[in-house]
């Protein structure tokens, strides 16, 4: 559950729930990122999802592409990292740094 919220067994049963927990705000630039991963490249990038409680959270995203002898994918290894405090850090600092 912990990042997002769902098990897997919810994640599993609902392929689209993947899609669904992204924000609105950030789909393209996670459908952009996933076409370079399904190209071979492997990818590094943050975006916010909602949690199951409706919480806005962001993730750093790195995935590492495998690809066959015909460059066919064969399957993904990654991870997602809960980096929501960092962002609020990052916030923070930023509006200091103005007064």
């Amino acid at each position: 559950e912990g990042i997002f919220g769902y098990t897997a067994e919810e994640f599993i049963a609902d392929f689209d729930l993947w899609n669904n927990v992204i924000h609105p705000d950030d789909v393209q630039v996670v459908e952009e990122e996933r076409a370079r991963l399904l190209s071979g490249n492997s990818i590094r990038y943050q975006y916010r999802i909602v949690h199951k409680s409706g919480e806005v959270r962001w993730v750093n995203d790195h995935s590492i592409p495998y690809l066959n002898d015909k460059g066919e994918l064969i399957r993904v290894d990654g991870f997602v990292t809960d980096i929501t405090e960092q962002k609020w850090l990052e916030k923070r600092m930023r509006r200091m740094a103005f007064y």
